[in-house]
């Protein structure tokens, strides 16, 4: 998690039908799936809604008129949040309420127009805070709570004997840093990435992986080991740590790219997951990196998000 500060509720508001104008309350329950009463308890990426007090006073000075609490269509607005610098998986605590990120803005509809007596797009459309329930409670106007921003683990462990003992620089995994940083750098994620040299040595791999799953690594990619020689053992610590294994990626990036070399077909790198976390393992020469991670960017969100048991579809 990154650094904490504080927030607080102005408004909470409820409504009886999905797409209708919300209504101010004096006090929500937060139950398991949402606010007990709400048109959307049991939406399970949109159990509550939240819009940044900054939010609605810049789309107030758009439209030149003023809103009442629940004319955006939102469940609560909270003053001390920036709505661009809000990111997926997020968390917003309260005294006993625990709210996470899982949606930023909202599918545009004619319909949310017209029910919100709100001229032009709706605000929540592009800054809308979308939250599922974590834990339960009761919030009302005045209560202060802690924004939490939310990291992401990255980490790359380059797998090589010579590297190790510094005989060369370690090119794969810097050009595997480089790809990652330039990629999340683009999105509403944001990435913590370390990275670690180690020899070709079972029990060496081995602990390292099982260190970053202890600190909670979101994901952790392997560079080197993934080859037929007998020093090559990567592949095979990793699919001993692997509860479940993804082996569409891997099977593809073989095909297209042993299509040109068909020295490529002889890769072993797997992919999987190890309770909540995503391990890659790869090839440990600078192309082959740049090929592998070039596929596993088109899907990585979508696994991030199935991983965490949001929704997208």
């Amino acid at each position: 998690m990154g650094t904490e500060h504080k927030i607080k509720i102005i408004s909470v508001c409820v409504s009886d039908e999905r797409g209708t104008v919300k209504h101010p309350v004096d006090e929500i329950l937060i139950g398991d799936e949402g606010i007990v009463g709400d048109a959307h308890y049991g939406h399970r990426r949109r159990q509550v809604s939240i819009l940044a007090e900054k939010s609605k006073k810049d789309f107030e000075a758009h439209i030149g008129k003023k809103l009442s609490p629940g004319e955006a269509a939102e469940n609560m607005i909270v003053s001390g949040i920036n709505p661009y610098e809000i990111a997926f998986l997020d968390r917003f605590l309260f005294e006993s309420v625990i709210l996470e990120v899982t949606q930023i803005g909202k599918k545009y509809d004619d319909r949310e127009i017209s029910s919100s007596q709100v001229p032009g797009k709706p605000v929540m459309c592009d800054e809308g805070i979308f939250c599922r329930v974590l834990s339960c409670g009761v919030l009302r106007p005045g209560d202060v709570g802690v924004y939490l921003p939310r990291h992401l683990r990255i980490k790359i462990i380059t797998v090589s004997d010579r590297a190790s003992a510094g005989e060369y620089v370690d090119r794969s995994g810097a050009e595997m840093e480089s790809m990652l940083s330039e990629f999340f750098a683009s999105t509403r994620w944001r990435a913590k990435i370390d990275r670690e040299i180690v020899p070709d040595d079972k029990f060496t791999v081995d602990k390292k992986i099982r260190s970053a799953l202890d600190d909670r690594a979101d994901i952790i990619f392997t560079t080197g080991g993934t080859g037929l020689g007998s020093r090559d053992i990567t592949t095979d610590v990793v699919s001993a740590v692997l509860q479940r294994q993804i082996p569409g990626i891997m099977e593809y990036i073989r095909v297209k790219y042993g299509a040109e070399n068909p020295n490529a077909l002889l890769s072993r790198s797997v992919a999987g997951i190890a309770e909540k976390t995503i391990i890659f393992a790869l090839p440990g020469s600078t192309k082959a990196v740049k090929e592998y991670i070039t596929e596993i960017l088109k899907v990585i969100e979508h696994i991030i998000f199935t991983v965490n048991d949001i929704d997208v579809h």
